[in-house]
């Protein structure tokens, strides 16, 4: 998909964001898990903010 936006010159803020995500989410050997280890990891991210 992001390299079809590229070729078009279409931008894809919402992918960028979420591939941040998942790769971080893979990068923490949690590739095998479903959208709740995102979640996860937006809740942490959230709490640190929040403290």
């Amino acid at each position: 998909v992001s390299a079809l936006a590229k070729d078009v010159g279409a931008s894809t803020p919402l992918l960028d964001t979420v591939r941040r995500y998942y790769e971080t989410a893979e990068a923490e050997g949690r590739a095998d898990q479903d959208i709740a280890a995102i979640i996860e990891m937006l809740e942490a991210e959230s709490h640190k903010k929040n403290k």
